[in-house]
């Protein structure tokens, strides 16, 4: 027994080795005083006391919550560890396809929120919104719970029930709702023509984005004046994505971004489409990365009009690191530079014109930051 238990600690230990050195590399180290000479002393002396008070939880448990906590101590908020379980929730996300309730989650030094919800879900059709706090899920609080735990406890088995603690934060109220988890395809876009206005709705980046965004364009030829380029709650994807969307609008050569870290790149549009309709872009509170980027760059170069609410304020760019235990580390690795030339790591964007979302938007089931998007666009192109 004794045996076991020592081998196991020492796969704990080798494993978040493994962990602090990939990221010693690319984040700055916390104080190490006097971590490496005792850190196996301390270790063994709080497993030995905590086994003899509490029931010892798996070697897979202690080993995820060991990494979580030395990656975390790191202080870079989009930096994490993804154990074996959470990266195939990761992958699977990225991939398009889930079980769940619809709703993606972000943590705050309030808590657990919702930062975005599917057309569509069972989230939205119960009236969640982004910004509502998470309190708790099957009576289980969330309070110092990881995004990724949260995940864990939401999602799967489709067509199973799933009872969430609610705080609104547009409302400041509190209620608790029953979802049924269901199979969902995560939508990337969709298009509306309004009037003579076309709605584009990106709530994602992927290879095809480019791709999807064109073909839209296409389908409405000579039905359009102007474009509503809709980017709320678009948390990014990959910038090259990104690039892909701006070209159709952008002349070739134009800096789209620049990124500034591990690798020194810049990235420039190629002119596919040419568009010169006039554009004008929403955007909210979680918009980010990638979609921040697109924003920035067709303001700067089309002077196109920025609505909506203050961004969310991601510039940092972050690369995957494989472990030897199946989990791997997200860590930033770089940040970007907007087509100004601008650093504006953890600084937002301020639309031209603030529009605020309003608690008609719940209780009437209505959009007001687009409706009076729409009312602006329709006035700027009257003259």
């Amino acid at each position: 027994m004794m045996r076991k238990t020592l081998s196991l600690f020492l796969t704990w230990l080798f494993l978040t080795f493994v962990g602090m050195y990939v990221v010693q590399n690319f984040v700055k180290t916390p104080s190490q005083s006097y971590f490496w000479g005792d850190l196996w002393n301390v270790i063994n002396e709080a497993k030995t006391i905590l086994d003899q008070h509490l029931q010892t939880p798996s070697d897979k448990k202690m080993t995820d919550e060991m990494i979580h906590g030395f990656v975390n101590a790191y202080g870079d908020k989009f930096t994490q560890y993804f154990s074996p379980d959470e990266l195939l929730s990761f992958q699977t996300m990225i991939e398009g396809d889930f079980e769940g309730i619809g709703a993606y989650v972000e943590e705050s030094p309030n808590g657990i929120y919702i930062s975005g919800v599917l057309p569509g879900s069972p989230a939205q059709k119960s009236g969640l919104l982004p910004g509502d706090l998470i309190q708790s899920v099957d009576g289980l609080s969330m309070h110092g719970k990881t995004a990724n735990e949260a995940v864990q406890k939401i999602r799967w088995p489709a067509w199973t029930p799933v009872v969430l603690d609610i705080f609104s934060s547009v409302l400041a109220t509190k209620k608790q709702v029953t979802l049924i988890r269901q199979e969902l395809e995560i939508p990337i876009i969709a298009d509306e023509l309004l009037g003579n206005v076309l709605h584009i709705e990106l709530l994602s980046f992927n290879d095809h984005s480019g791709d999807d965004v064109s073909q839209v364009l296409l389908k409405h030829a000579g039905k359009y004046s102007a474009i509503l380029l809709d980017l709320r709650n678009n948390g990014g994807g990959t910038l090259q994505a990104a690039v892909d969307v701006g070209s159709l609008f952008l002349d070739s050569g134009k800096i789209v971004a620049t990124v500034e870290g591990s690798l020194n790149e810049q990235h420039i549009s190629y002119g596919t489409m040419n568009v010169k309709t006039p554009l004008f872009i929403l955007v909210n509170g979680q918009t980010a990365s990638a979609a921040e980027i697109l924003a920035s760059a067709l303001h700067t170069h089309l002077q196109s009009p920025i609505l909506g609410s203050q961004t969310y304020g991601k510039w940092s760019v972050q690369e995957l690191f494989p472990l030897k235990n199946g989990g791997q580390i997200k860590i930033t690795t770089a940040h970007w530079r907007t087509a100004a030339g601008e650093l504006l790591d953890g600084k937002w964007i301020t639309p031209e014109y603030v529009i605020l979302p309003t608690p008609k938007d719940i209780t009437d089931g209505i959009d007001s930051q687009k409706e009076q998007a729409l009312k602006i666009i329709k006035e700027k192109i009257k003259k």
